[in-house]
């Protein structure tokens, strides 16, 4: 019935480029940059298979208790931000049920981009409680979200996309130049 009705979205993908061995990855929902890349890193594959989703939000956690802030470079429109970690979003939801990056549509051809610009590890609780419930919405103090097609980030920062460590900055971000059409009920 679906294919009948013939209603279909394009797909736009994120790609990240790492330009010191010239390769691409693509990527669906979000690019993430420092302290989830290194949550990411941490999660174990035991704990992961037996805990799911869970099993970031326990690494996650534990991760923040030793974590030291490591800055970075973000180069977006023009400007440049030093946070401590930037998630370059094509879609809403994050890992799941999280909400970093609300505004971003996966069939609209750009980023939305959340740059939180703190290495207090209170402060970032204090976030995680608000991606939880409601999203952010870039009004909370040292968070700004902004739209862009294409990001460069600078620094040896962790990289994840689509929850699996790719290495570390320097990396850019951009749209992919083609998209996908899907069938959609």
């Amino acid at each position: 019935a679906v294919v009948a009705r013939g209603r279909s979205r394009k797909i736009h993908f994120g790609m990240a480029i790492d330009p010191q061995n010239n390769t691409t990855r693509y990527f669906v929902l979000m690019a993430g940059v420092g302290l989830d890349a290194s949550v990411v890193t941490g999660v174990q594959p035991s704990l992961k298979k037996r805990f799911g989703k869970a099993a970031f939000v326990l690494s996650g956690l534990s991760h923040l208790a030793d974590w030291r802030p490591q800055t970075f470079t973000l180069e977006v429109n023009g400007k440049r931000y030093t946070p401590t970690f930037a998630s370059i979003g094509n879609a809403a939801s994050y890992g799941g049920a999280l909400a970093i990056t609300p505004g971003a549509r996966i069939d609209q051809p750009d980023f939305e981009i959340c740059i939180i610009e703190t290495a207090s590890r209170l402060r970032y609780l204090r976030l995680l409680s608000k991606v939880m419930r409601r999203g952010l919405v870039g009004k909370e103090e040292g968070v700004q979200i902004i739209h862009a097609t294409k990001v460069d980030a600078f620094g040896t920062a962790p990289v994840q996309v689509d929850g699996e460590v790719i290495g570390n900055l320097p990396m850019s971000f951009e749209i992919a130049p083609f998209s996908l059409e899907v069938i959609v009920p």
